[in-house]
C-alpha cells in the first residue's frame, strides 16, 4: 500500500442534507477520499451545537481533511475540495467550517 505523506490537516465542518440516502452517499464520498469522519450528529447537537438551525432532514459531519503541500490557504482548499465532492455527488451540503489541525512544522512560514 502506498503510503501518502500530509502536510496539512484540516478539520472540516459539514452541514449534509437530505435524508438518510445522501447522508450515507456523503459519508461514502469523504471514505473514498480518505477523509475520516471524526463525529457525526443531527444538525443543532454534536460539534457545532445550535450554531446549526435543527432540521429533520440535517445532519453535521466533522471530517479530517488531509492535503500535502504548503499551509497558505489549507482551511480554504479543504473547504473547497469537499464543496466540489459533494457537488460531484449531487448531495446538497454546506461546509459551515475549517480549522487548521496540524501544520507542518518542517516547512518555513
Amino acid at each position: 500500500m502506498d503510503k501518502q505523506r500530509y502536510d496539512q490537516r484540516v478539520r472540516v465542518f459539514v452541514e449534509v442534507r437530505g435524508g438518510e440516502a445522501d447522508w450515507e452517499l456523503a459519508g461514502e464520498r469523504f471514505a473514498a477520499h480518505g477523509w475520516p469522519v471524526r463525529e457525526a450528529a443531527p444538525a443543532g447537537e454534536g460539534p457545532l451545537g445550535e450554531a446549526v438551525e435543527a432540521r429533520p432532514d440535517s445532519r453535521v459531519y466533522e471530517i479530517e481533511v488531509r492535503l500535502p503541500g504548503i499551509a497558505k490557504g489549507a482551511d480554504l482548499g479543504a473547504a473547497r475540495r469537499v464543496a466540489k465532492a459533494l457537488r460531484a455527488a449531487r448531495v446538497e451540503g454546506y461546509v459551515r467550517r475549517a480549522d487548521v489541525l496540524h501544520r507542518d512544522r518542517e516547512r518555513l512560514p
